[in-house]
Order: structure tokens, then C-alpha cells, then sequence
């Protein structure tokens, strides 16, 4: 059975990398059509350029290059032109050029393809040939050409990262295609990482500041158990006006956290269970009250310590009383008994 082919190959080549080789074995073979050229905007003519090397051809055989035109339908509106007609052997390559006058088009026309074969008029044709640097440009002359190297290249590992542009690499990818923000192709992939993958270490000293906490980026939910501590706050940097009501209550606080020193700024210190007034501080009474222990007639004597300010409220011992010692004394310096 007559076969024949259209391939890509490096075995002649006369711009770029690679060229198309097409092969009749018995039978006339054309390639597969070009992509749709749109001549919608085009204002005067069609320049259409190619180069062509032949190897091999038996009888009336050639390679032939066709431009066919279409509808905006798709429709084939006939009256193809054939452009370039090359029987000639040789590695050399010859270059074939054709004006299609937008005037002299089929009424219609709103794209143009082209085509490469080998025929022999007759249907048998053999033979093999080779098409590369193929050209069609608006206007009225043939520009330089310029290969294109998403063509040319077998693969985009063919294309080297130009001056502005440059590709992404596979390693930066998932296994569907999609940019992976975890992936080790990413620099810096931690300042785009997703929820929850960013950790402690990740950021930097001074990397959180003031700016993110009051504009509600950290929460407290985004902040986990002792990850703020006195080593992490300066001095001042905790008010009462960023503390809000009940914030801070007792189940917030360690057992050590607070000290009588502490929370009395130093008027009282505590030892044990006694609460002292150091010397040189005053204990001012006059916002509040002052309660002493109160009898309705004299105690005994281990009902008050010594050196304790008590009351008696009725009776012929009624007044105010401090022990001294074994016995008790009023505000005159006279002396009462303790009852016994």
C-alpha cells in the first residue's frame, strides 16, 4: 500500500534547528494544513516565502506548495494558487517566493492556509523533500527571518530565560501544572505560604510590629501559649489603656506573677502572713476606712496581739485601748487589765 509522511527532522537544515521532511512513496502526499492566516486586515497583498531541498524524485515528480482560501465559514472557495514547483536534487536549498494581491483573492476570503506536497500529476508519485523557514507576512515585501523558537525547539528546555522574560520551572510546580508555594522551586516560598505554615522560626526579629497589631493581623487566636513573655515586651509597651475590662484577672496570672510589693508599688511588704509599712512610707486613711477589732468589754489577753490596736464599745472599759505586753493602755497612758 502507497504511504507517506510529514516529519519533523535534523537531517537537512537550512534556518534554526529543524526542518519538515515529506515523503511520497507511491502516491501523491501532502502535509497537513498550515494554521488559519487571517487577511481580514491585511490592506494589499500576501508575502509568502519558502525554502525547499530536494533528495529524492522518481519520474515527473516535485514538490509543490499551495495556497488555499477559505470563508470565514471554513468553506474551501477554490482557486488555489500553487506558489513554489521544485523537482531539483541537492542538499542546497532554494528559496521560493509569491505576492497574492488581496484584490485578486476569491470574493470571501477571510483566511488563507497553506500546504506542501509531492506529486507526479498521476497519482504515483515517490520522492523526498524538505520545506523549512516558511514565511507568510502582510505587505509588500519579504522581512528577515526570524525563527520561532517555541517551533524550533522540541521542548521548552530548548529555550534559554531571555532579558525579560524567563520560564517557571518544573520543580516550582505541583502535579497538576499548578504553581505550588511549597514547593523547594520557590525562593523565599515562605513569604507566600498558605494557613497555618508559617512557624515562630519563619519570622524574623522585629518582623511583627505595632502596625500589625492594631490593624487586627495578629489575634489572639494566632498566637499560641507563652509566645509572648516579659522578654518580648519593653518596658511601658503594656498600658492600662490596652488592657480592656476583666482582661486580666486571676486565672491569668501565675502564682508568682504578683507580689504585695508589686501591686502596692512598694508602700507594703509582706513576709509570711504579716504586711509591713516600711520606714518612711505613709499609710493615708482618708479615702477609706480604718476598722479596729471591737469587744463589748475587755478582752483576755490572748484575744489581741501585742503591740494590736482593739475597741471596747460598752461598759466602764469602754474606749480605745493598744497592748503592751501583759496589759493595755488608752490614748492617756493609763493602764486597764486584760480580763482574765
Amino acid at each position: 500500500m502507497a504511504t507517506g509522511s510529514a516529519t519533523q527532522s535534523t537531517n537537512r537544515v537550512f534556518l534554526g534547528g529543524f526542518t519538515m521532511r515529506i515523503e511520497a512513496i507511491g502516491a501523491d502526499f501532502w502535509c497537513g494544513w498550515s494554521n488559519a492566516i487571517d487577511v481580514q486586515h491585511f490592506a494589499t497583498s500576501l508575502m509568502l516565502s519558502c525554502w525547499v531541498s530536494g533528495e529524492t524524485f522518481t519520474g515527473a515528480a516535485s514538490l509543490k506548495a499551495e495556497v488555499h482560501f477559505f470563508s470565514v465559514l471554513g468553506t474551501d472557495l477554490g482557486s488555489e494558487v500553487v506558489w513554489a514547483d521544485h523537482a531539483g536534487l541537492g542538499a542546497d536549498f532554494t528559496q521560493y517566493m509569491a505576492q497574492v494581491k488581496k484584490s485578486a483573492m476569491p470574493a470571501g476570503t477571510r483566511f488563507v492556509r497553506l500546504r506542501f506536497g509531492i506529486t507526479d500529476g498521476a497519482g504515483t508519485a515517490t520522492g523526498v523533500t524538505y520545506v523549512d523557514a516558511v514565511q507568510a507576512v502582510p505587505g509588500e515585501w519579504l522581512p528577515a527571518w526570524t525563527p520561532s523558537l517555541l517551533v524550533e525547539g522540541t521542548t521548552l528546555d530548548a529555550i534559554a530565560d531571555g532579558s525579560t522574560y524567563g520560564r517557571v520551572r518544573k520543580t516550582a510546580l505541583n502535579g497538576t501544572g499548578w504553581i505550588d508555594l511549597a514547593s523547594a522551586g520557590i525562593v523565599n516560598r515562605g513569604a507566600l505560604a498558605l494557613l497555618d505554615t508559617v512557624k515562630a522560626s519563619s519570622i524574623s526579629k522585629d518582623a511583627v510590629t505595632s502596625t500589625h497589631i492594631l490593624d487586627g493581623s495578629v489575634t489572639q487566636t494566632k498566637l499560641g501559649a507563652l509566645a509572648v513573655g516579659t522578654s518580648q515586651l519593653a518596658n511601658s509597651c503594656v498600658t492600662a489603656t490596652k488592657i480592656g475590662a476583666s482582661a486580666v484577672g486571676s486565672g491569668q496570672l501565675a502564682s508568682t506573677a504578683a507580689s504585695l510589693t508589686k501591686v502596692s508599688g512598694g508602700i507594703l511588704t509582706g513576709s509570711g502572713s504579716t504586711a509591713t509599712l516600711p520606714s518612711g512610707k505613709i499609710l493615708d486613711a482618708t479615702a477609706g476606712a480604718t476598722k479596729l477589732k471591737t469587744f463589748t468589754s475587755m478582752p483576755t489577753v490572748g484575744q489581741v496581739a501585742d503591740g494590736e490596736w482593739f475597741a471596747v464599745s460598752a461598759g466602764a472599759s469602754k474606749g480605745i485601748y493598744v497592748r503592751a505586753g501583759t496589759v493595755a493602755f488608752n490614748g492617756a497612758g493609763i493602764e486597764s487589765s486584760f480580763s482574765s
